[in-house]
């Protein structure tokens, strides 16, 4: 067996409470464990070891909502952008789930290329759980201009977590060429998320998501001269909010961020 130092969490009730957090491989078995317990006093230390315990291990499931499953942690739904109503579209998503440390992580795939559904819910299970995940999602339709969008390190549980995904048709969308700067380099591998400003509302909602490439450059439609904000994260770390109008007077349509103007949130 292993040896795992537990940590003290609180007091209760003239008891000390402690814990550990073990990441345990897929699957369902039972395991033994023990407390050794170490006491110190003036006089030295006296040794305790508690009789022996099991608990049985189950795995925990992320999937598409099914009879068995029906207690939702994500609903991803597709909208047309103008108009805000659902929009029938492919759907292509793989995840990556865990909890504790995340040393152990499943993953689950998931494709519907029917075009015949809006809205795509994903379950969990056990229905107590928290789970942290990561998802890349591909979602298009023919004849509007394709989006991905990006979860790292979410937190998930039992209260659903409801996301729009955004399309633009293409009698309206401009394709723009967008790299991502730190001064003179090209800022590789850092998830940026694009809000545009809906006017009627008042207010920035996310339409999609991208990951910067080896050049710093991605590629996306945006509706041409509305204004934007593109929120900029690498490797957990945000680097703060650059404002962009779309404005383009010819082809290619380009847009700089540089990293040295962004907004820091506080």
């Amino acid at each position: 067996g292993l040896n795992y130092i537990s940590t003290k969490i609180g007091d209760a009730g003239g008891y000390a409470l402690f814990e550990n957090i073990v990441d345990i491989p897929p699957g369902i078995e039972t395991n033994y464990f023990y407390w050794n317990i170490t006491f110190v006093n003036p006089e030295g230390a006296v040794y305790k070891n508690t009789s022996s315990y099991n608990q049985t291990i189950s795995s925990i499931i992320f999937a598409i909502c099914n009879s068995s499953h029906n207690v939702s942690a994500l609903n991803f739904t597709v909208k047309h952008e103008i108009n805000e109503t659902g929009l029938n579209a492919s759907f292509k998503a793989t995840f990556y789930y865990w909890q504790g440390e995340g040393v152990v992580k499943k993953n689950y795939t998931y494709q519907d290329v029917s075009v015949t559904n809006s809205s795509f819910d994903f379950c969990i299970f056990p229905v107590d759980s928290i789970f942290n995940i990561d998802a890349d999602i591909e979602y298009e339709r023919n004849n509007y201009g394709s989006r991905t969008y990006y979860l790292r390190n979410a937190v998930i549980s039992n209260v659903t977590n409801l996301i729009d995904l955004y399309l633009l048709g293409s009698e309206l969308y401009v394709k723009f060429f967008i790299t991502v700067k730190e001064g003179v380099n090209p800022f590789q591998n850092a998830i940026v998320t694009i809000s545009k400003y809906f006017v009627g509302e008042g207010v920035y909602k996310a339409i999609g998501t991208r990951i910067s490439d080896e050049y710093g450059e991605f590629v996306e439609y945006l509706d041409l001269d509305k204004s934007y904000k593109f929120s900029i994260v690498k490797d957990g770390t945000s680097y703060g909010t650059i404002e962009k109008q779309a404005t383009c007077t010819e082809a290619p349509c380009e847009l700089i961020l540089q990293i040295t103007e962004a907004i820091i949130d506080v």
